[in-house]
């Protein structure tokens, strides 16, 4: 438990940033500049420097801006050497996506070194001409505008992991407390079910060196199960996908949405694994291992991405993509990785707790809905976690078990959970997780081993 908390409070602790984004077109390349006044006027500290490109259509190019700020004006050096320049609207977005204002063209004055060429109600088109060497647009707000300063990422993590671990401490403590009686009478009320069917299995899988399963172990993850397997057919998933409705079409980043909203800061992966997926479904050949869609060479098999490679024998929550509808396929995918991630931190947290299977379950629910799996839910870290885990406790029943059916599945389920987390090419992700499974294994083999 202790890496995740000293995870949560370590990752991602820089502060959201406000963006200003301006459609431009220009016929050189350069160094663009973005001023912001704060009501001590244009200053060199309060600026934002941009790689503008050459081009042939309007590129909308970001420009960050600071949190905390309020806003009075904004200037726009649009590059650093002569060249003709076309621009269009621009808009101010907060942290989660959101437009703030929109500024129409017209919001653009030329100031210094520029020749209006031409004007309409959408575009301006202007000309820096040789010999020009500080192009300078002014742009009008209209009205001041307030940043307003979000909470750094990391303080919201260590906030609501510290408030995590004070509920769980009381929790505990009250269940202590009065475990005679309230605790008692949950496990009862689990005990006087009908289910002698679970109560076989789980004596068959059962190590009283490692895990002892009960009904309650065994019915949380049914509920695990169910839960995947309803997402599943209902085509459910947490991808903020939706935002290509907004840079496509130009409409709200809502469709399909049926909680929450899309987040744009989220671009890893609405913007970058989500569709190299669905280039890897679409391309031709389909699943290739040389994609040049997604880099050269054969980089597509450093993530996670369906291909028709020998790698993905083990890699079964891609599967569903080469038989699959892409959307249905896409929802057992994302569902999947959680249901990876539960289980392989549920039983990990059983071997460490002494089978305490709602302690456990509370534990990994605990880490599933952490802001630090939230945050890299998308990315790797669900399987990060969940292999780990699960190749701890694979390992520590190879080694520990007398049973040889459980000697067997533990063989197996070893090799498939240690090759799919040597598969995980992400380091910053895999290092820590793998020493934290390392010196817990220690400890684990040191006090049942002996």
């Amino acid at each position: 438990m202790l890496l995740f908390l000293c995870t949560a409070v370590s990752v991602r602790s820089e502060e959201l940033t406000y963006k200003v984004r301006i459609h431009l077109k220009s016929s050189a390349t350069g160094m663009g500049e973005l001023y912001y006044d704060t009501g001590a006027g244009f200053v060199q500290g309060q600026s934002v420097a941009q790689t503008v490109t050459a081009s042939q259509t309007l590129e909308a190019i970001d420009f960050d801006l600071p949190a905390g700020i309020r806003l009075t004006g904004l200037r726009l050096d649009p590059l650093d050497v002569p060249g003709t320049f076309e621009i269009g609207e621009a808009e101010i977005y907060s942290p989660d996506g959101k437009i703030l204002r929109k500024l129409a063209s017209s919001s653009f004055l030329p100031e210094q070194q520029l020749m209006t060429l031409s004007r309409n109600a959408k575009t301006l088109v202007v000309e820096a001409p040789a010999g020009s060497f500080y192009p300078v647009l002014r742009i009008n707000l209209g009205e001041p505008l307030r940043l307003p300063r979000r909470p750094r990422t990391g303080d919201v993590v260590l906030h609501w992991t510290l408030t995590l671990v004070a509920l769980t401490l009381l929790v505990i403590t009250v269940l202590r407390r009065f475990r005679s009686d309230t605790f008692q009478r949950i496990r009862s009320w689990f005990d006087v079910l009908p289910l002698s069917g679970v109560d076989s299995i789980a004596r068959k899988i059962s190590d009283p060196h490692l895990i002892v399963f009960d009904r309650v172990s065994l019915m949380i993850l049914g509920a695990a199960a169910a839960v995947f397997l309803l997402c599943s057919g209902l085509k459910l998933h947490g991808s903020s996908s939706a935002f290509w409705d907004f840079y496509i079409a130009g409409k709200k980043p809502q469709t399909g949405v049926l909680l929450g909203e899309p987040k744009l800061f989220r671009m890893d992966e609405w913007s970058v694994f989500t569709p190299n997926i669905f280039s890897q479904i679409y391309s031709k050949p389909a699943f290739s291992a040389t994609n040049q869609s997604v880099g050269g060479g054969t980089t597509v098999l450093f993530w996670s991405s369906p291909v028709n490679h020998f790698s993905e024998l083990p890699r079964f929550h891609l599967w569903a993509f080469h038989f699959l509808p892409v959307d249905f396929a896409f929802s057992v995918y994302w569902n999947l990785k959680g249901l990876i991630l539960f289980t392989g931190t549920f039983l990990l947290l059983m071997l460490l707790t002494d089978s305490r299977p709602l302690l456990s379950g509370a534990g990994a629910l605990w880490i599933y809905f952490s802001s630090i799996t939230q945050w890299w839910f998308s990315h790797c870290l669900p399987e990060a976690i969940g292999f780990g885990s699960l190749t701890l406790v694979a390992g520590a029943y190879l080694i520990l078990t007398r049973k040889r059916g459980l000697l067997w599945t533990a063989a197996i389920a070893l090799i498939i959970a240690a090759l799919n987390f040597a598969l995980i090419f992400y380091p910053p992700f895999t290092i820590p997780v793998m020493w934290v499974m390392v010196c817990t294994g220690i400890g684990v083999f040191w006090e049942r081993g002996k």
